[in-house]
């Protein structure tokens, strides 16, 4: 079923809003990797349409996610150049850094958003 919500050629911001349970379960039982956190965000990552269905659900699992995985998504959110920044993408890395902050320096990984580069 994850296959069919996240494949590069069928996903759509419909099924990335109906996506939200199945990862949520998926986060609880551990079952996904980072290669999984790679192919959600190769998926999504085609349309804008499916970057704002996703920063949605985003927002609902990320209180469920390690600070290693919030990591993740911070550093795929803030490759884009600043200058393409949009509304959504500052609201989404706000929320991501704020979730990982009670956790830094946890055994599985701190998260540094001032090592980026921003010149």
């Amino acid at each position: 079923m994850f296959d069919e919500f996240f494949s590069k050629n069928r996903c759509h911001s419909q099924l990335i809003q109906r996506s939200e349970y199945l990862l949520k379960l998926m986060i609880h039982e551990r079952m996904l990797e980072e290669k999984d956190y790679v192919q959600i965000w190769d998926a999504v990552k085609q349309q804008d349409e499916n970057f704002d269905s996703f920063f949605k659900v985003l927002k609902t699992i990320a209180s469920k996610l390690t600070v290693k995985e919030l990591h993740f998504f911070i550093v795929k959110i803030s490759d884009k150049p600043i200058a393409n920044y949009t509304g959504s993408d500052i609201e989404i890395l706000q929320e991501l850094a704020v979730k990982s902050t009670g956790s830094i320096g946890s055994e599985e990984g701190g998260v540094n958003l001032a090592s980026k580069n921003r010149s």
